[in-house]
């Protein structure tokens, strides 16, 4: 039997598809980990947890205290 993926791949899947969609642009900036905890309804720890998932990745660039961002 399957099991279902964890939340924060979950999260981080809808994140790169909207990313290779081309919702945000090259330098632009993704929504927060509270917007993202806020929208996807997952605690901030696993919205943290997908975006470093991303970064690893290569499809963002996380600036501290700035936020996520679109590589140029």
């Amino acid at each position: 039997m399957r099991q279902a993926q964890p939340p924060y791949r979950a999260v981080s899947a809808a994140l790169r598809d909207r990313i290779e969609a081309g919702e945000w642009l090259p330098g632009e900036q993704i929504p927060s980990v509270r917007q993202i905890a806020a929208q996807y309804e997952v605690s901030i720890g696993t919205a943290r947890r997908a975006l470093v998932v991303l970064r690893d990745e290569g499809l963002i660039v996380v600036t501290p205290s700035w936020g996520a961002f679109i590589p140029q």
